[in-house]
């Protein structure tokens, strides 16, 4: 398909050079297209940044002139700089002939859209200028280069960053030369955001105008557009316009960026005189047939495809067997459950004689069981109160034999003192929470004999008083 539909809102003209639309919903990969980018467009042959355009931020570090002799009469200068861009990159490129004598001079805008694509990326890069002159002309030739340049012969990438490539084509036109036929095109990035590999996907359609095809035509278009970069050197975009005799591109641009399509396109759709190819009708509002018989119509296999006749006679068929046996099978099953309810009824009579019986015998056995639980809980009582008398019991002794180890304990420590005839003691003494005191005496009634006496009282826990008396015999 030769394409003479120039500015085609992405020039997708180019990419249908010697190709055909894809029919009966096939695949058909498009002759790839690759467009001219730069972060800054210049135009005539100062290059210098003052006479360009930048969309984004451009920064050039000061320029670096070296001089280097090339011959007897002439000289090298090479340029270098170092540049960082941030923004949207521009349909820009210089034209350079390919084939041919001619002098190729088309603008890349005259083929593509500035509007139609925006680019933006984060770069930076070392670009160079090498040029040979007379020697007489060196010092015109680095004052030319003593400002910052915005375009290079050869380009060294450091970094790039490719952060959104959005393609947004509407009603772009495609004349096939050959045939005649003009098609219209819708193209977008999927998500223009979305990059791999500094590439995003593409998505579209397109349909033919059928006032000069004699066909309606509907299709889609899927691919992907990926960024690439100059490295070492220029990318070389071929015009997908002016071919030589052997078809190739007479001419071209030559820029730091290019964009790549890689398009393939399936014709999902096609009316024509001989009928109509689709992959799938959608009906919405039913046909009318007017009395007419769809014929040939093959046997369905999904539970969605409509039936023909003789599936129809042959269900009918199979379905009048089924209800002949079907028949037979209900007349048997209901004489064997006749027999089955009869034994079932005499069953059920048996047990309902039985469960009577078992309802009186639980009925004697629950009363028995009243009886004999309302005895255990008397018991359980009493029980429960003579427990509790023999812990008030336990509680009184505990408390008196605490009260009575405390006297026992205050009735020791009498003490005679060395040649008293006549000893007076009081104690005191505790035991686990019981207090009691004690007073003793003690008199020496001759030499060899002494006698002794002592009370003692508790002060709590029913506590009780005790007393003593004793008589002691020494020789």
């Amino acid at each position: 398909m030769s394409l003479h539909s120039f500015r085609s809102a992405l020039a997708l003209s180019g990419a249908l050079v010697s190709a055909t639309l894809a029919t009966a919903a096939a695949a058909q990969t498009f002759v790839p297209i690759r467009e001219p980018l730069s972060d800054a467009a210049c135009t005539g042959a100062n290059v210098a940044l003052a006479n360009c355009t930048v969309t984004g931020t451009r920064t050039n570090t000061a320029p670096v002139n070296t001089v280097a002799p090339a011959n007897a009469t002439s000289s090298t200068i090479t340029h270098t700089e170092s540049v960082t861009f941030n923004g949207d990159l521009q349909v820009a490129g210089r034209p350079v002939t390919l084939s041919g004598t001619t002098p190729f001079t088309v603008p890349p805008t005259f083929v593509f859209d500035p509007a139609a694509v925006k680019v933006n990326v984060t770069t930076a890069y070392d670009g160079e200028i090498k040029v040979t002159v007379p020697n007489a002309n060196v010092g015109a030739a680095l004052g030319a280069l003593s400002a910052p340049q915005g375009l290079f012969q050869r380009y060294t990438f450091s970094s790039l960053t490719t952060n959104s490539i959005d393609v947004d084509v509407e009603g772009g036109s495609i004349t096939d030369v050959g045939t005649g036929t003009t098609y219209t095109y819708d193209l977008s990035a999927v998500n223009p955001a979305a990059i791999t590999n500094n590439a995003t996907a593409l998505s579209g359609v397109y349909r033919s105008d059928p006032t000069n095809s004699g066909a309606i035509v509907f299709g889609t278009i899927a691919g992907t557009a990926q960024l690439v970069a100059a490295n070492a050197g220029l990318v070389v975009s071929p015009a997908p316009i002016l071919l030589d005799g052997s078809g190739n591109p007479t001419g071209g641009w030559v820029s730091p960026f290019a964009l790549d399509y890689a398009l393939t396109a399936v014709e999902t759709t096609r009316l024509d005189e001989t009928g109509l190819a689709t992959p799938k009708v959608e009906v919405t509002q039913g046909i009318e047939m007017n009395g007419s018989r769809i014929t040939g119509l093959a046997a369905g296999t999904a539970a969605t495809d409509a039936v023909n006749k003789g599936q129809l006679d042959a269900e009918s068929t199979a379905r009048q067997a089924a209800d002949v046996t079907l028949t037979n099978r209900i007349a048997t099953e209901e004489n064997t459950r006749q027999s089955a309810d009869l034994a079932l009824t005499q069953r059920i009579a048996t047990e309902e004689s039985a469960r009577a019986a078992l309802s009186g015998a639980l009925t004697s056995e629950t009363n028995a069981r009243l009886a004999a639980d309302l005895g255990l809980q008397n018991q359980i009582g009493a029980l429960g109160n003579r427990v509790g008398n023999l812990e008030a019991h336990v509680a009184e002794l505990d408390d008196r034999v605490a009260s009575s180890t405390a006297i026992a304990v205050a009735m020791g420590g009498a003490t005679f003192l060395p040649g008293m005839k006549f000893n007076l003691t009081a104690n005191v003494a505790t035991y686990d929470g019981a207090h009691a005191g004690s007073l003793q005496i003690g008199a020496l009634v001759s030499d060899n004999v002494a006698v002794n006496a002592g009370v003692a009282t508790g002060f709590n826990r029913r506590g009780k008083t005790a007393g003593r008396v004793g008589v002691t015999f020494g020789w």
